[in-house]
C-alpha cells in the first residue's frame, strides 16, 4: 500500500488554526527524527536518483532491501498449551487471552496486543500486516517498495522476536536489511512519494536492535562494532549541529529553538547507543570499561544519573567489592532529588540499601527493606 500524501497533509493540518505553521513544524520534526548519514556509496546513489531527469536510475538488485517473513508458523498461546498439558482442557479453556484474530487487523490492533502483553499474538498480526504490504512469507529476495509504515512494522516484529528470545528467527529476518544503509531505505529514493523529504526511513530504535542482536547469539564483539559505528554517526550529527549546520551537514537555516531540540534529541540518542555499549561490555565481563561507559552515559543523560549510579553500585556488589558499592549508593542518595518524584527516590534508595545488606549477608535487614518496597510499589518485580 502506497502512502497517501493528501491524507498525510490533512492529518498535519487537522486541529490547527495555522495550517502552514503546522506543516512547517511537521517538516522540522521529520528532519530531526529521520536524520542519518549514509555511506559514500549510498550517498552517490541517492544523488543520482535526486538528479535524474526522465529515465529511472538503474540500481543493482543486490544493492536493494528485499525482506520477507522467513517463518509463517503461528506463535499461538504458549501459556494455554502448558495449562492444557498439565491441568487439562477445562482449565485451559478458562484462560482469556487476546489472539491476532480477536483485534482489528491494523496498527491499532497491534498496539492493543502489545499493551496487553500478548507478544506472540502480536508477532502473528505483524506477519499478516507485512503480508498485506507484499513482504510476507516467501517474498524475501523479491523487489518491493518501502514506506514508513512497513519499516515501523518490521521494527515492531523484530523487537517482539527479541523480547520472546527468538534471536535466531530475528537474525534470519534481519538479514535482507544488510547494515540498514541500502539506498531504498532513505526517503530520497522515493522523490514522487515523499517529495522534498530527506533522511532514513529506519527508526533509530531499529538500528539499536540491529546492533544489539549479535551479542545474544554469542557474538558480542560484532555488537560492539555496530554500536561504535552508531556512536560515531551520532557524534558527527552533533558536531554538525554545534557548527551551525543541519543534522546531515547541509546548510539549511534552522532556528535556535529547533537546533536546541535537535541537539537534545541527538545527545539522548548518543547516550542510548553508549548505554547499549556498556551493557555489551558487561556481558563480555569487561567491568572496568563498562563502568567507564556508564559514567559517560550520565554526561548525555543526566536525568538518569540515580538509576545509572545504582546500577554501577549493584555491579560492584556482584563482583564482591562492597566498599565501592557503598560509595556509589551514598552518591545516589545525594543526587536522588534530581528525580523530582519522591516515591521513585525512596524506592531507589531502599532497593540499594536492601542489596547492600544482601551483599553483607545481613538477610534480616535486606528482607525488611525489600518488604517496605513491595508495600509502596507492589508491582516491583525485583523486590
Amino acid at each position: 500500500r502506497s502512502p497517501k500524501p493528501f491524507s498525510q497533509l490533512q492529518a498535519a493540518f487537522a486541529g490547527s488554526d495555522d495550517p502552514f505553521a503546522t506543516a512547517l513544524n511537521m517538516s522540522e520534526l521529520d528532519r530531526r527524527y529521520d536524520a542519518w548519514l549514509p555511506s559514500e556509496e549510498t550517498k552517490k546513489m541517492l544523488i543520482s536518483v535526486a538528479t535524474q531527469q526522465y529515465s529511472t536510475v538503474f540500481i543493482e538488485k543486490e544493492k536493494l532491501t528485499m525482506p520477507g517473513l522467513k517463518f509463517d508458523n503461528v506463535q499461538g498461546d504458549a501459556v494455554r498449551e502448558v495449562m492444557q498439558r498439565f491441568l487439562g482442557e477445562q482449565a485451559a479453556m478458562k484462560r482469556q487471552a487476546l489472539t491476532a484474530n480477536a483485534v482489528e487487523q491494523t496498527f491499532t490492533g497491534l498496539k492493543q496486543l502489545i499493551n496487553t502483553k500478548n507478544w506472540r499474538a502480536a508477532v502473528d498480526l505483524s506477519g499478516r500486516l507485512l503480508t498485506a504490504h507484499g513482504q510476507g512469507y516467501g517474498k524475501s529476495g523479491q523487489p518491493t517498495n518501502h514506506t514508513t509504515d512497513s519499516l515501523q512494522l518490521w521494527f515492531v516484529r523484530l523487537a517482539l522476536l527479541m523480547k520472546l528470545s527468538l534471536f535466531q528467527n530475528a537474525e534470519v529476518e534481519f538479514e535482507p536489511f544488510g547494515n540498514l544503509d541500502q539506498p531504498d531505505l532513505y526517503y530520497e529514493y522515493y522523490p514522487h512519494v515523499y517529495p522534498g523529504r530527506r533522511g532514513s526511513m529506519v527508526p533509530f530504535s531499529m538500528r539499536i536492535l540491529y546492533a544489539e542482536l549479535p551479542q545474544y547469539l554469542g557474538k558480542p564483539q560484532e555488537s560492539l562494532d555496530r554500536l561504535h559505528c552508531m556512536k560515531a554517526i551520532c557524534l558527527t550529527i552533533l558536531d554538525h549541529l554545534e557548527n551551525g549546520l543541519a543534522e546531515d551537514g547541509s546548510m539549511i537555516n534552522i532556528t535556535s529553538e529547533n537546533r536546541q531540540a535537535s541537539m537534545q534529541l541527538w545527545r539522548s540518542r548518543l547516550g542510548r547507543a553508549m548505554y547499549s555499549m556498556a551493557n555489551c561490555l558487561l556481558m563480555m565481563k569487561d567491568y572496568v570499561l563498562a563502568v567507564d561507559m556508564y559514567h559517560l552515559v550520565i554526561q548525555y543523560q543526566p536525568e538518569q544519573e540515580p538509576q545509572l549510579l545504582s546500577g554501577i553500585g549493584r555491579l560492584f556488589l556482584q563482583i564482591g567489592d562492597i566498599k565501592t558499592a557503598e560509595k556509589y549508593f551514598q552518591q545516589v542518595e545525594k543526587v536522588c532529588p534530581k528525580l523530582g518524584n519522591e516515591l521513585q527516590q525512596d524506592i531507589i534508595i531502599q532497593m540499594n540499601r536492601a542489596f547492600l545488606y544482601l551483599g553483607q549477608n545481613n538477610f534480616a535487614e535486606a528482607h525488611k527493606f525489600f518488604t517496605e518496597v513491595t508495600k509502596r510499589d507492589p508491582s516491583n518485580p525485583v523486590a
